[in-house]
């Protein structure tokens, strides 16, 4: 009887300390737990518009916290992009991408869907000048003022591509007024007629380029104020992310390297399958070839036509001869060269 009474005692004291648990813990408000779920599922929301501006942050928030956009693919962007179409430089007015090459190649798509930045700095990403970021910059910023490309590969191709939209009067930078471009050795006096296009363009930085004292001076009689090389440190802003998603930009260029994470093909890196050179085998006396094919995930250049010269011919046909192939084959073959 005293064990039973025991266990009965301990039940009550149980019960006692789980009510007044319930009384200490107050319950979710529902409000809080509406957020949390559109924050969760904030892809299939159709639009933010008539949201106010503070429940947008919250549950902007809420998803941040809840690692929405952290994931590379289609539905995280998807997320990002229904708060900058609402909320637009809310989300973010001003982006630093300098030397962060790794968090380019990873979130190019996502980074593309802030379409009202102010300030952009992009130094040290080895953009070139066929850069799909690059295109996304000459025609989706129409708002940039400030535009550094510092030591970003930029050539005089890549400055006349910034200008297309804006010669062809469709939009473009139209609102630029300061272009940092030192330390881009292949920006030649060719190139100034193309940064001539900005209408509002007030303040060029050319240090460290091969725009020689007459290119220069044609600037200067143009009205552009090119800053001198001593200046170029100190008139350089040091720019800073700002909106929502700074924090989640952070995130982003901190992300580690990947091994599937491949730098982007140059040019003659054109063809999706690439034929590595026959090797022979170890046995001279027999006459035979093993190809070795791998796959290159490349971007095709459909301006570069691939050219099947006198050397890839020889190979081939000591290929088929060795191997037998049909002259079908071969045409496929020659489409992998």
């Amino acid at each position: 009887m005293s064990g039973v009474k025991k266990r009965r005692g301990d039940n009550c004291a149980i019960s006692c300390e789980n009510d007044l648990n319930n009384v200490v813990r107050s319950p979710r408000k529902l409000f809080q737990i509406a957020m949390e779920y559109v924050a969760i599922n904030v892809h299939n929301v159709e639009s933010f518009e008539g949201f106010p501006v503070e429940v947008g942050r919250q549950i902007f928030r809420m998803a941040e916290v809840k690692h929405v956009f952290l994931s590379i693919d289609a539905r995280s962007k998807l997320a990002m992009s229904k708060f900058t179409d609402t909320y637009q430089e809310l989300v973010l007015s001003s982006m630093n991408l300098s030397r962060s090459n790794v968090s380019l190649c990873l979130y190019e798509e996502h980074f593309s869907v802030f379409l009202h930045l102010r300030k952009l700095d992009i130094s040290y990403c080895t953009l070139g000048d066929d850069h799909d970021f690059l295109l996304h910059i000459s025609q989706s910023l129409p708002n940039l003022e400030y535009l550094s490309l510092v030591k970003s590969g930029t050539t005089d191709k890549s400055l006349r591509l910034l200008t297309i939209p804006v010669g062809a009067k469709k939009g473009g930078l139209k609102k630029l007024e300061i272009l940092h471009l030192a330390g881009n050795k292949l920006v030649t006096d060719a190139g100034i007629r193309f940064i001539k296009r900005f209408p509002n363009l007030k303040c060029i930085d050319l240090s460290d380029t091969a725009v020689q004292k007459t290119g220069v001076q044609g600037l200067k009689k143009a009205g552009f104020d090119v800053i001198p090389r001593s200046q170029a440190t100190a008139v350089c802003e040091t720019i800073e992310n700002e909106g929502w998603a700074a924090d989640i930009l952070k995130d982003w260029s901190t992300v580690e390297p990947k091994s599937w994470c491949q730098p982007r093909p140059t040019q003659q890196g054109i063809n999706f399958y690439k034929t590595k050179k026959l090797h022979q085998a170890e046995d001279e006396d027999v006459n035979c070839y093993i190809p070795i094919r791998e796959l290159n995930f490349c971007r095709f250049n459909k301006n570069k036509k691939t050219t099947f010269d006198s050397t890839s011919a020889s190979v081939l046909q000591s290929y088929n001869e060795n191997t037998g192939d049909s002259e079908d084959d071969s045409d496929l073959l020659k489409l992998y060269m």
